[in-house]
């Protein structure tokens, strides 16, 4: 939880700006999903026939509208995959170490033993500052940037869904699709902040 805590002040610290390098890539990021997003709506929109295909322009909506979020959502899902794997190698060194104490004889056995967990510990610390905290960082920072751009209402890709929604369906103001498609960008954010704090 500590390279995790260290990646999220990292990676808030990006997004505000004080690491200018770090949040030119940051905002880079996002705005490379944000375009995806947009390319994919206009394409789905383009592909639906003219009548009676709304139910496909809303999924290619929705669709656009969740590839930011998701991008978020797989940098958090690595994060804790990460976790999981870097406590399982610690484990497996360490068991290893207590075995071949055991199993060899004296002087062999407490050496090797010794140097596994050694190898353990400098597992747990190199993952943790190598891959824990800068994924950590990134997931962190993206989620901010593209957090702020929503609750803004300069999300591209929303207001761009809002407009075809309100303009296909013909029920409801931009705004009320704005509000809805907010909720449903951070969806899979949410989700997978919710799955890290199990971690």
């Amino acid at each position: 939880m500590l390279w995790i805590a260290i990646g999220v002040a990292v990676g808030v610290l990006v997004a505000v700006g004080q690491l200018p390098v770090a949040a030119d890539v940051a905002t880079a990021g996002v705005e490379l999903a944000t375009t995806v997003a947009l390319a994919q709506l206009d394409r789905l929109v383009a592909a639906v026939p003219e009548q009676g295909a709304t139910a496909m322009v809303v999924v290619a909506v929705v669709v656009a509208v969740l590839v930011p979020g998701l991008l978020a959502a797989g940098l958090l899902l690595l994060v804790r995959a990460s976790v999981g794997l870097r406590r399982l190698a610690v484990l497996l060194l360490v068991a290893a170490g207590a075995v071949a104490a055991v199993m060899q004889p004296w002087p062999d056995g407490l050496l090797l033993g010794g140097g596994l967990l050694a190898v353990g510990v400098l597992v747990s610390v190199a993952s943790g500052a190598l891959l824990v905290a800068p994924l950590s960082a990134a997931a962190t920072a993206v989620l901010v940037l593209h957090g702020r751009l929503l609750l803004s209402g300069e999300a591209n890709e929303v207001n761009a869904g809002a407009y075809t929604l309100a303009e296909t369906i013909g029920i409801g103001s931009v705004g009320s699709w704005q509000v809805l498609l907010v909720v449903v960008a951070l969806l899979p954010t949410v989700g997978a902040v919710r799955s890290l704090l199990r971690v």
